[in-house]
């Protein structure tokens, strides 16, 4: 889905003067994924953002890239730990540094798991 003017455009004129401008955007983004065949794919969106406000509203929320990158950097950064570097691979990354500690700490826990036979 590429998000265009016209989406934003589209809208832009449904929103209170106060949205920002992710606001803007997130609602633009809603609508161009709704199919056309949606009578009211714009209110539709607007309902979909004010649903998204009330509930994370005041929160800072982490929306992770999604797909197998994601999983495949958290391999390389779990090679590279040496027990010490978590701010240099912080930085390398472009992550946090309490970020790439859950990375390791996740990829740890699943690779003691998976050496681990089942007692049962």
């Amino acid at each position: 889905m590429q998000l265009t003017a016209d989406h934003i455009a589209a809208i832009t004129p449904l929103l209170p003067d106060s949205a920002t401008e992710i606001e803007v955007e997130m609602a633009a983004v809603f609508y161009a994924c709704l199919p056309d065949t949606i009578a009211d794919r714009d209110e539709l969106s607007i309902l979909l953002l004010s649903a998204l406000r009330e509930h994370f509203s005041g929160s800072q929320i982490y929306i992770p890239k999604a797909g197998e990158r994601t999983c495949e950097r958290n391999k390389k950064i779990y090679a590279a730990f040496n027990g010490k570097n978590y701010l240099v691979l912080a930085h390398q990354y472009g992550l946090t540094e309490r970020h790439v500690r859950a990375i390791v700490e996740s990829c740890y826990a699943h690779d003691i798991a998976s050496r681990q036979s089942s007692l049962f």
